[in-house]
């Protein structure tokens, strides 16, 4: 049957004396759109990560992967929040010789906390969200701290890193570009912050 259904049955009209009889009651139903590939729960701005739509069949609540497939049906993704997803092709159509669709290197440059991405597909299937995940931004830490004690005049290096915080590690690429610190220390029990008059002001994290 190419329609869905709901609560049917089937009648049969038969040569007398038998005449009519109907079946048990039963339901068709379509074929939904799922994610069957989800984002991961917590990812790093502006690394990489892919998500999947597939055909699915609600009576065996498998996948749905072979044999007739719907044609055509284009679907489009974004965040939940309504934000576009910075980076990535981010519409396309269903495969229907696989029953998949692949949005693959995806990518965000914000920090979005407890999101969705929402897919939105052709008639009949509508929308569905994936399950909820965050983005975070890179962090700038010391990597190399200041000496417990030194002397005045004396020299020490120290090292400014972004830091990931999905693997609490240094972060590797791809990084921010152009970003600048400046360094100055701070009395623990004082307020007043003062221009390290030495070395280079500028930092430059890459």
């Amino acid at each position: 049957m190419n329609d869905a259904l709901s609560d049917a049955y089937l009648i049969a009209d038969c040569d007398a004396p038998y005449g009519q009889i109907q079946s048990q009651t039963f339901s068709v139903y379509d074929l939904e759109i799922r994610f069957v590939e989800q984002p991961p729960s917590k990812i790093r701005e502006l690394s990489t990560f892919a998500v999947q739509l597939g055909f699915w069949d609600p009576v065996t609540n498998v996948a749905v992967t072979s044999g007739s497939l719907p044609s055509g049906v284009s679907c489009e993704i974004e965040l939940s929040d309504g934000d576009a997803i910075s980076n990535g092709v981010t519409t396309g159509t269903m495969s229907d010789t696989t029953g998949i669709l692949n949005f693959a290197d995806l990518s965000m440059e914000d920090e979005h906390l407890n999101v969705q991405i929402v897919a939105t597909c052709a008639a009949p299937y509508g929308t569905v969200q994936s399950q909820t995940f965050s983005i975070h931004d890179l962090e700038v830490r010391f990597t190399t701290q200041p000496p417990v004690a030194t002397r005045k005049g004396g020299t020490y290096s120290v090292t400014l890193s972004f830091w990931d915080p999905v693997t609490d590690a240094v972060a590797v690429a791809p990084l921010p570009s152009g970003v600048s610190c400046e360094l100055k220390s701070k009395p623990v029990d004082g307020s007043i912050e003062t221009s390290i008059d030495s070395g280079s002001m500028d930092c430059k994290l890459n």
